[in-house]
């Protein structure tokens, strides 16, 4: 996917280019703002934009074959737009966990259309700034809101918490994954870290000073985030990201992979600067960036499962 170009560009095994589908426009099968791709039932693969208006799917080939009309979602960021697709061409959507809180969450059929709902949930912790024109800012190591697939559920969780909730398509709630881990407490260390690193990626010396000034006045959470982010993979395995707190980074990026009951098989760990999109059985494929140069590249690493 080429969000520059809004393109999605088709390559072989070997990485090498065929050719590409869709492009900028607001025909059947184009885009202006471009954000995910997902494989689609049916061999087909399908794409949309936001604000999320429809969704596109094509073939195998590439041809255009139908639209989706998303009647639920408003194009508001306080309203509904897919967040992933699962295996079976559910539609998981939910309200931007970012702005809003409590968050919807509901489930679409492959029209769009409401199939079940799984009700509310915690969003991103914010703070309202409002000596800096009532910008909503991130509580300082503030709770965000992770949802996926996970073969054919649903998982929600926030990071407040080691605990994930695992749905069925028909709402049912099937299994908990939750650890039972101490919960640390913010450092002086933890929020200097945090600041110099944020700090760090602002090129003007006057922008510096005024966002120093905002983090300075931010909330800062009781506990540190218990995880950061969630997925899964082609065998119905749960990878959950552990949290790196600022000042204690790795080399590397640790994941406790879980089977699909739910227990624990072990850890992986993956390159800093990769980000994932696809973890198969025996593979994973993600972007990564090139921190001389800032060269984007797809990368694909072997996993070897034991």
């Amino acid at each position: 996917m080429n969000a520059g170009t809004m393109e999605l560009r088709v390559c072989d095994a070997l990485r090498t280019h065929l050719t590409t589908w869709g492009g900028r426009g607001e025909g059947p099968g184009e885009f202006r703002n471009l954000v995910r791709v997902e494989i689609f039932p049916g061999d087909s693969i399908v794409a949309w934009e936001w604000p999320a208006k429809r969704m596109s799917v094509f073939d195998s080939q590439g041809n255009f074959v139908r639209t989706i009309p998303l009647a639920r979602s408003l194009h508001d960021r306080y309203d509904l737009g897919p967040a992933t697709v699962l295996r079976d061409g559910t539609i998981l959507a939910s309200q931007d966990p970012i702005s809003v809180d409590p968050v919807v969450v509901e489930l679409w059929d492959g029209d769009g259309e409401l199939r079940n709902s799984l009700g509310t949930h915690p969003g991103s912790e914010r703070h309202l700034m409002q000596s800096f024109t009532r910008m909503n800012f991130p509580k300082t190591f503030g709770r965000t809101l992770e949802l996926g697939s996970w073969g054919e559920l649903v998982v929600i969780g926030g990071t407040d918490r080691y605990e994930m909730k695992a749905f069925s398509t028909s709402g049912r709630l099937a299994r908990i994954v939750r650890l039972d881990l101490e919960r640390r407490t913010p450092t002086t260390a933890h929020l200097g870290a945090y600041v110099d690193d944020y700090v760090s990626r602002i090129a003007s010396d006057s922008q510096t000073e005024l966002f120093m000034q905002l983090l300075e006045s931010v909330p800062v959470a009781e506990y540190l985030p218990a995880f950061s982010s969630i997925m899964s993979d082609a065998i119905n395995h749960l990878w959950v990201e552990e949290y790196e707190a600022p000042g204690e980074e790795r080399p590397g990026i640790i994941w406790t992979v879980f089977d699909p009951g739910g227990r624990v098989l072990g850890f992986v760990e993956t390159p800093e600067q990769l980000e994932i999109y696809e973890i198969g059985r025996d593979y994973i494929l993600g972007r990564a960036v090139s921190e001389e140069l800032g060269v984007e590249s797809v990368q694909v690493w072997p996993l070897e499962r034991r």
